[in-house]
């Protein structure tokens, strides 16, 4: 993975992901209050460049220790003095033909993961834009509140919030399918939360046959309306972290449809019918806190399956994914090791080892020796 400077330090992984909308329900920038921006989506996952690669893959090369032991053998030859081979370093055409395979498969490697990398940043998503119409960008220029519209099979760009399905409150939910995280190919239910579940779908939907239309050039009415429940509300949740499976948050003073539960049955095909027409004008708010779950999270990397489309609110992006946060190898920045490979280290650092104290006792044993028998004829 990339040796870029992309791990976060103590304070940042406790700083909590909040997003703030303003009056009119339009997500408030941090770059509009003087704050920090989050991190873009862009992905880099390439070690090399074409400038540091030599230096880079030598350095890892030759921090090995089968390599380093044999780089000091080689230095043991050039010198006349200790070399068998007359000052000649012989072992220096085994090792340069290893380090020269090793580079070049590290090389087709990392060339893949450049093509990887630029397939993914530069895939093209569909974002909802404040006043309604649609615009297309690539992956990388996605930011952290957007809306987007993601497409059956098609998978997301970055961890995002459930807003509404292409049916709407028909069916406020979708199924993804995570097999590319967590090698479970069954599906997985996510749900819109509480009061954005029971917004109309921004498309055109028809009421008998529930037909959805995908609407390229402009959402619907119920576009306005998500705009007006989230009028000075807040998303508050984790910060970012590698946990796949948990995920806690809230939209704070959120207005939600009031409706008793003596009134449910007796409104509900007549509150139906105006959901269609777009007509909200009989609907009562109360304010208030809701929660959110894992249940309501898309991570990156997943894919949405059995699902027209749905529309959703970026939380995470670039190495602020759960995806990412939890390669513990991109975090460390380790350098990879097989277990045949550690443990042949394991077995140089004591062949080294026995070596050096084997030489160290024969040099003290002959500098004695030598010392008490300075006289002698031989």
């Amino acid at each position: 993975f990339s040796l870029c400077p992309c791990n976060r330090n103590n304070e940042d992984e406790q700083k909590q992901r909040i997003l703030e909308y303003d009056n009119i329900g339009e997500y408030v920038t941090p770059e509009s209050k003087d704050e920090l921006p989050f991190i873009g989506n862009k992905i880099k996952t390439s070690k090399y460049s074409i400038l540091t690669f030599i230096p880079l893959n030598l350095f890892e090369q030759v921090i090995r220790p089968a390599n380093f032991y044999f780089c000091i053998i080689a230095a043991l030859q050039a010198i006349p003095e200790v070399s068998i081979s007359g000052g000649s370093p012989t072992i220096l055409v085994p090792l340069v033909f290893v380090f020269t395979v090793t580079a070049i498969k590290d090389a087709l490697e990392d060339l893949k993961r450049h093509r990887d990398d630029k397939e993914e940043n530069q895939r093209k998503v569909e974002v909802l834009q404040n006043n309604g119409q649609f615009m297309t960008k690539r992956s990388e220029e996605l930011r952290v509140g957007e809306i987007v519209r993601i497409q059956d099979r098609q998978r997301f760009p970055a961890d995002l919030l459930l807003i509404t399905s292409a049916k709407g409150h028909k069916s406020p939910y979708c199924y993804v399918e995570t097999s590319n995280i967590d090698g479970e190919t069954n599906l997985k239910l996510k749900q819109s939360p509480e009061g954005l579940n029971s917004l109309p779908s921004f498309d055109s939907l028809d009421r008998e046959s529930l037909k959805v239309v995908i609407e390229d050039d402009h959402a619907s009415k119920s576009f306005g309306e998500f705009k007006k429940r989230m009028n000075k509300s807040t998303i508050t949740s984790d910060p970012p972290n590698g946990h796949l499976d948990t995920w806690q948050g809230a939209i704070k003073e959120l207005d939600v449809p009031h409706v008793t539960n003596e009134e449910k049955n007796d409104i509900e095909e007549k509150e139906d019918i105006k959901l269609f027409d777009y007509d909200f004008s009989s609907i009562s708010y109360d304010t208030r806190n809701v929660h959110l779950s894992f249940d309501n999270l898309l991570l990156r990397g997943s894919e949405l399956r059995n699902s027209d489309w749905i529309y959703a609110i970026v939380i995470y992006t670039g190495f602020d994914c759960k995806i990412f946060m939890n390669n513990k190898s991109r975090q460390r920045q380790r350098i990879k090791r097989s277990s045949v490979e550690r443990t042949l280290g394991k077995f140089i650092y004591y062949m080294a080892g026995a070596q050096f104290f084997i030489c160290l006792m024969c040099a003290i044993l002959s500098g004695d020796w030598s010392a008490s028998n300075q006289d002698a004829w031989y």
